[in-house]
């Protein structure tokens, strides 16, 4: 059941930080704790955290 339901939080968070940067930060912390903001509340994931994300910018995004 996990696997059905967590396939789409990834789509989310691959969608509003890129597919770049989700590789980039594939198997680190901070995708899995991007895929449970995805999974918690989309919108958790705005405009700024995903610049920030995709600028690689790690002061911004904190």
């Amino acid at each position: 059941m996990f696997e059905k339901i967590i396939r789409n939080y990834k789509k989310i968070t691959k969608d509003k930080i890129g597919n770049s940067a989700y590789k980039n930060l594939s198997n680190s912390y901070e995708i899995v704790v991007l895929i449970s903001l995805s999974f918690n509340n989309p919108s958790l994931i705005g405009t700024n955290l995903a610049n920030a994300i995709k600028n690689n910018n790690r002061v911004a995004t904190w």
